[in-house]
């Protein structure tokens, strides 16, 4: 298996995992990866992107009262 393939994995997993949480886990694992602050950029690029695409891939949950 070369590197590009398990990074895909990786992020494939990460994704799906991200996709399984409900709504209050979710933004919680978000806000506190998101807030990290990393001395690499490539780092919070990878989570921007990541959080970027599952973002398009949840549900909306809008409740109207």
């Amino acid at each position: 298996m070369t590197d590009r393939e398990e990074v895909n994995k990786i992020v494939t997993k990460t994704v799906a995992e991200l996709l399984k949480m409900d709504v209050d886990t979710y933004n919680m694992v978000k806000i506190t990866l998101l807030s990290y602050q990393s001395k690499y950029d490539a780092c919070r690029e990878y989570l921007k992107k990541l959080f970027y695409f599952t973002d398009r891939h949840r549900p909306l949950l809008i409740g109207m009262k």
